[in-house]
């Protein structure tokens, strides 16, 4: 199954020479429910993040971001959440609030989750902003603009590994003018993301992640992170995309569930002197990266007197 992973994460990449426009979370393992509406994390009932960025530190007018998510397990099949983002890029801004929903289906030791998410979003460009081609119709007014964005998502997970793929932004991926017509400078945005769980010892899990992100435009944007959590306590992460970045992530979590994480990121090659670094910080609580990933955790029913053990789905907290 591991193989059958990442043989389909290469021929995405492969078949897709696409490119993007949203910003690359290098966290993108902790906020996995803001990409693919179709994530939940089964063992708590709630849970969420807060990250900030700001990406291509001394340089002027580069991107600040920030998001948020957290979601409720209703019960085994059924997950809801609410998410946000804001981005500001010199004078453009956009943000954008709402909510996701998840079914889940079971087949064995594995879930299988379908989900889809609606946001409301508002594009604005400050006063001052500089029109290059006074002819464009994306930039015909600089009034607020507000519209309907959505998207869907399907998520595969079980104890060893996971796989997903989603279409979190199906508009408002370009500026769009006060008539509310999008134009086609960026299209959709489409996120296949997998990982595996290698528990070497008591102390240690390896945990290898990547996302790759295809936007029609330009090139296949590809991450790969090797992932670590030390003695249950700890956060380690190496990373690099295909855009010349590298990135350095390290952490701190706690026993029930709460983790803080700052990531560095600085590009590298000739042709990125001079770009500057990155820097994400994010806390969250969730318990499906660092608790004890593959014990097969049991509970007690009482049925006609008799008292049956079964698989649990998750964990109440």
């Amino acid at each position: 199954m591991k193989t059958s992973l990442f043989t389909i994460l290469s021929i995405a990449c492969t078949l897709f020479s696409i490119g993007q426009n949203r910003i690359n979370y290098n966290q993108y393992m902790h906020n996995t429910g803001i990409i693919n509406p179709a994530f939940f994390d089964k063992t708590t009932n709630f849970g969420g993040n807060v990250m900030a960025r700001k990406q291509w530190v001394g340089l002027p007018g580069t991107p600040l971001s920030a998001l948020f998510h957290g979601f409720h397990n209703i019960n085994e099949k059924h997950g809801i959440a609410v998410n946000g983002y804001f981005d500001q890029q010199d004078k453009f801004s956009q943000f954008e609030i709402g909510g996701n929903y998840a079914y889940t289906i079971f087949f064995g030791e594995s879930e299988l989750s379908f989900g889809a998410k609606m946001n409301i979003f508002q594009q604005s460009v400050q006063d001052g902003y500089t029109v290059q081609d006074p002819t464009d119709p994306t930039l015909s007014s600089l009034d607020p603009v507000f519209g309907l964005n959505f998207g869907a998502g399907i998520h595969l997970t079980n104890n060893r590994y996971f796989i997903g793929a989603s279409a979190p932004f199906l508009f408002a991926n370009e500026i769009v003018s006060d008539r509310g017509i999008n134009y086609s400078a960026h299209e959709n945005h489409f996120y296949f993301t997998g990982g595996v769980k290698i528990r070497k010892s008591r102390n240690f899990t390896f945990y290898p992640t990547t996302l790759v992100k295809v936007t029609s435009g330009s090139p296949v944007n590809a991450s790969l992170d090797l992932n670590m959590v030390i003695n249950k306590s700890f956060w380690l992460s190496f990373g690099g995309r295909t855009d010349l970045a590298g990135i350095i992530s390290a952490g701190i979590l706690t026993e029930n569930g709460a983790r803080f994480i700052y990531s560095f990121e600085s590009n590298f090659g000739r042709d990125n002197i001079g770009f500057g670094t990155t820097h994400e910080i994010s806390v969250g609580y969730g318990l499906s990266i660092f608790d004890d990933l593959f014990s097969k955790r049991k509970i007690i029913v009482r049925s006609n007197g008799r008292f049956k053990t079964r698989k649990a789905k998750r964990i109440n907290r």
